[in-house]
């Protein structure tokens, strides 16, 4: 119940902070956040939907974790995955990697438009153990609709790499890939992290994140924090209301 109240409190700070398209002066983030975030379409994908409230009133256990409150706990909400799918559109990402436990439906906003609608061969790779709740669900849906195994498949040529770090109680272990990600980063990396105002642990390490020398501009959306590294564009911080 505190936990419930502090996050609404947290959100009321961020949507005061926040600002809309009229607030951005960057022609770059300016373009992104318009395709991205502020377009006018259903911001959300049905059929991947459809696998969500599947998995909310799903009465199975994946080792001994109901599958539904997995679900509720792990997932964006469809909003934000569909900015990440408008993201991955914008920059014409074809190098994707993913960390952190999570029901896979994030993954399939990502990778929708590259596989099952341009069947684009990519690169993707997902850096943690093994996650039942995402195998049970996702691979099939996969296999269905590009009929090839993801992990080996080899990208074309493509200046942009995207990290998609899921960000819950596995702090430690997760902020040891981000650093990782800093430390071998290059000018078309983009970094996306989940829940960054979850805990006061989240609100932290992604303020530490902002603060930090090897980043560039960064975009808090509140309930996901995306970080570029572009040379050619000064360190600035966005809150834009989403």
């Amino acid at each position: 119940m505190w936990d419930r109240l502090l996050q609404i409190f947290d959100y009321w700070g961020y949507f005061f902070q926040s600002t809309d398209l009229h607030g951005i002066h960057s022609p770059f983030i300016y373009q992104l956040a318009e395709f991205s975030f502020f377009n006018k379409e259903e911001k959300r994908i049905q059929f991947i939907e459809i696998q969500r409230t599947e998995m909310l009133k799903s009465s199975g256990r994946i080792e001994n974790y109901p599958i539904s409150k997995f679900a509720n706990h792990y997932t964006l909400d469809a909003k934000y995955a569909f900015a990440i799918h408008r993201i991955t559109h914008f920059l014409d990402i074809h190098r994707y990697h993913e960390y952190g436990l999570c029901t896979g439906i994030e993954t399939n906003y990502m990778l929708h438009r590259q596989l099952a609608i341009l069947k684009k061969q990519i690169a993707y790779t997902y850096h943690f153990k093994e996650n039942p709740v995402k195998k049970h669900t996702n691979e099939a849906w996969y296999t269905s609709e590009v009929h090839r195994d993801l992990h080996e498949w080899n990208s074309p040529p493509s200046a942009w790499e995207m990290h998609l770090i899921h960000q819950h109680e596995q702090a430690d272990e997760i902020w040891d890939y981000v650093e990782d990600i800093l430390n071998n980063r290059h000018n078309h990396t983009l970094l996306i992290i989940t829940n960054i105002h979850e805990t006061d642990d989240h609100t932290l390490n992604w303020k530490r994140l902002q603060n930090d020398d090897r980043t560039g501009v960064s975009i808090d959306l509140f309930k996901m924090g995306i970080i570029f590294f572009r040379k050619e564009q000064p360190k600035e911080h966005f809150t834009l209301r989403y």
